[in-house]
């Protein structure tokens, strides 16, 4: 007679289920980097571009005050 062997582990799931879930665990968490990935560069080009146009803002309104200076100097001297 051929002896059968008992599994060590009694009541452990085959072992498809703990690869299932691993693969599972690694595909979960390979997407939440991407995802995460993509957020962090769209927020960074958001600030940069808000930065963008913060600079633009202050040169025009130096800009302004400038020309505002100007005609004030310009009328006192007249």
């Amino acid at each position: 007679m051929i002896p059968v062997l008992e599994p060590c582990f009694q009541g452990v799931p085959d072992m498809w289920f703990f690869s299932t879930v691993l693969f599972l665990l690694i595909v979960i968490c390979s997407v939440a980097g991407v995802v995460n990935a993509l957020a962090v560069r769209r927020e960074l080009h958001a600030r940069r571009e808000q930065e963008y146009h913060a600079r633009g803002r202050t040169a025009t309104g130096e800009r302004i005050l400038r020309e505002r200076y100007e005609k004030f100097r310009h009328r006192r001297q007249h």
